[in-house]
């Protein structure tokens, strides 16, 4: 995983956090990366991604974490969870096949288009 980059003047009220391989970084690397992508951008909630198995269909089952030999999932979630906690931030985790509203955390009952 390369450095986390800046993102000045850039705003979003969610982030999609991409946490793939998050859990095999450094403890400053997260903290870094949380802060640029996450505390410099002034959202207000944080869905984690790309943390599941993408080897495993889809079918009607949870999703799954990925394997330990492919990422360490824990470090990564417990991490995004305590830094959403400290933040105040919302911190959200997608539901196989249940449309989400991020900015209310609430499960919606419209489809994809609305």
């Amino acid at each position: 995983m390369q450095s986390p980059r800046k993102s000045p003047g850039h705003s979003a009220d969610v982030v999609y956090l991409g946490i793939g391989m998050l859990g095999r970084q450094d403890p400053e690397f997260r903290r870094e990366y949380w802060e640029q992508i996450v505390r410099n951008t002034g959202a207000r909630a944080v869905l984690p991604v790309h943390w599941d198995d993408f080897m495993t269909p889809l079918l009607d089952g949870p999703l799954l974490p990925q394997p330990y030999v492919m990422e360490d999932v824990v470090p990564a979630m417990d991490f995004v969870f305590e830094r959403g906690r400290l933040d105040d931030l919302t911190v959200l985790l997608s539901t196989l096949w249940t449309p989400l509203t991020p900015f209310t955390g609430a499960p919606t009952d419209k489809g994809p288009s609305g």
